[in-house]
């Protein structure tokens, strides 16, 4: 979550009332995904891994992307995660993933 450059490559195909609820709750293009915590009053989610994981789905349904964990390919994708590094950067977001993109970094100038 957290990759605001997708409405800058994918048109907007549908609204979601579930995604209106969520992001009226808690915004992942403004705040940071991982200080969310779960879930939305009427909303429930068996942990907090689901709700997060059915956030994402509603973000990229919107766009006409679909992701599941047997295929992860639209955020495996190397511009997702770059719009993610640059979020990283940009916002002192994804404080998690800034550590991780680091020690990756640090590794390859071994």
């Amino acid at each position: 979550m957290g990759n605001a450059e997708i409405s800058n490559e994918h048109p907007l195909l549908k609204s979601s009332t579930i995604l209106s609820d969520f992001k009226t709750y808690y915004d992942v293009l403004v705040n940071d995904p991982e200080e969310m915590s779960c879930c939305p009053t009427g909303r429930t989610f068996s942990t907090k891994a689901r709700f997060h994981k059915h956030y994402l789905q509603e973000y990229l349904g919107q766009f006409g992307l679909f992701y599941s964990k047997k295929n992860p390919k639209v955020v495996a994708d190397k511009k997702y995660l770059d719009a993610l590094k640059k979020r990283c950067e940009s916002m002192n977001h994804l404080s998690s993933l800034k550590l991780l993109l680091d020690i990756w970094d640090s590794i390859e100038t071994l």
